[in-house]
């Protein structure tokens, strides 16, 4: 079924099932009297209630405000509604050392717990960190390695220990488990190239960017044209035209199966102007080969020897690609009811 158009005359279970733009759900919200505010989720649940009742949903406005302080000590109280700024990460970076990092267990103390103090604070992430530890499984590194290669031959009958030795590195170099599964085997035995992008290739970004849109499971993908609105184009629109435009292929026995690429733009992920947002994107048959993290870490290298401090991005809470993320060094900063906004902090 090809995705309707958002209007009065859709039922709530056929505007849930496909996906739509947040942007679109704006415009119809200003279109028919609806409050714009709020995140994705919340618009969205609005729009489904007008559409069964033709009725508004009014949602109380939310009048808490943020506190600015201007100097942080120990003895100053966590402000109401708490946000992380980097004026709070330089605070727990010169207290707790450059291996501070606001992860999401710590934000959440921060967040409920106002009006204790910041050095309260700083014991509250050594014991956040402490008990993190604790809750580790450790397995004895040869039994794994063991394991690894039994189930190897118990799934590949005639292949050598060498080949199942290789399986066994390429499996170590990628994000999760070390568990073996089919897929080892393929990607251990492709071979792929990271490489810039050429001139004539920019048209890739178009299929790129399609890919990149994250759709939740049971919901419709959206039509290919979805990515000609203004807030996608920005990511591709006369890309390499610009200083701050880099982009890098994976290039698979001849075919170019994904690309990473980076400008200064006002996207959802953007910090500031001197930022620029990251975007990365692989065709499906191609992940969960470690494709992914090898394009991320020659992007983030690329940065660092072109002299960028940071590179930023959002993702949504909900997609899985989150955790590739926080692997390759990006950390939250920030995030409202649906995303993350994460940055990563360039270092030699």
């Amino acid at each position: 079924m090809e995705r309707p158009a958002l209007n009065k005359e859709l039922d709530s279970r056929t505007f849930r099932s496909f996906y739509y733009l947040k942007e679109e759900l704006v415009k119809f919200c200003r279109e028919n009297g609806l409050p714009t505010s709020g995140g994705k989720l919340e618009i969205t649940d609005r729009i489904a209630y007008f559409l069964d009742t033709g009725e508004v949903n009014t949602v109380p406005h939310d009048k808490r405000r943020t506190t600015i302080i201007d100097v942080i000590d120990e003895d100053t109280k966590i402000e109401s509604n708490f946000k992380c700024t980097e004026q709070h990460r330089a605070f727990f970076k010169e207290k707790i050392g450059k291996s501070f990092s606001f992860n999401v267990t710590f934000q959440k103390w921060l967040k409920s717990n106002t009006d204790k103090t910041y050095k309260e604070a700083i014991s509250a992430y050594y014991q956040i960190l402490e008990e993190k530890n604790k809750g580790k499984t450790v397995i004895d590194r040869q039994f794994e390695y063991n394991t690894y290669i039994r189930d190897f031959f118990t799934d590949n009958k005639g292949k050598s220990l060498e080949e199942a030795i290789k399986c066994w590195k390429y499996k170590k170099g990628l994000q999760g488990h070390n568990s073996y599964e089919k897929s080892d085997l393929i990607g251990s035995e492709m071979s792929c190239i990271i490489r810039e992008l050429r001139e004539n290739e920019s048209s890739l970004l178009t299929g790129f960017l399609y890919e990149a849109i994250y759709i939740p499971e049971g919901i419709e993908p959206p039509p290919q044209n979805i990515i000609n609105q203004p807030e996608l184009q920005v990511y591709i629109s006369d890309f390499g035209k610009d200083k701050d435009d880099n982009c890098l292929v994976a290039e698979v026995d001849g075919k170019v199966v994904g690309a990473v690429w980076t400008r200064v733009m006002n996207d959802y992920g953007h910090i500031d102007d001197k930022t620029p947002s990251f975007a990365i994107s692989l065709y499906k048959e191609y992940r969960g080969l470690g494709i992914g993290t090898m394009m991320m870490k020659e992007m983030l290298a690329l940065l660092i020897r072109k002299g960028y401090k940071k590179v930023s991005l959002s993702v949504q809470k909900i997609n899985y690609a989150y955790k590739m993320y926080k692997k390759v060094g990006f950390e939250i900063i920030d995030e409202n009811e649906e995303e993350y906004i994460m940055v990563n902090y360039l270092k030699e």
